[in-house]
């Protein structure tokens, strides 16, 4: 890390919210590497829950049904204009 001009990593300071507040004690890591370890799958869990929500969201699964239709061929597909030029 010298070659570089960069230092370790340190342990950031442990904040803790006032004793007639906190029921239990909190986790303080030993190491950098636990604690930038436990923030690394912090940012993958967040990461992944934000894209299964987006996912599975309502608006997807109509725009996915808009884009069936546009994709479809045949008599499905003139069906569905003379319908919609009804409509």
């Amino acid at each position: 890390m010298d070659q570089l001009g960069v230092s370790e990593p340190k342990l950031p300071r442990q904040v803790s919210a006032p004793h007639r507040l906190q029921e239990s004690d909190i986790h303080v890591h030993e190491l950098p590497k636990q604690y930038f370890l436990s923030k690394y799958y912090e940012v993958i869990d967040m990461a992944s829950g934000r894209l299964t929500e987006r996912l599975l969201n309502k608006d997807l699964q109509v725009l996915q049904a808009i884009e069936q239709l546009f994709t479809m061929d045949g008599k499905e597909r003139d069906l569905i204009k003379m319908w919609l030029s009804l409509w």
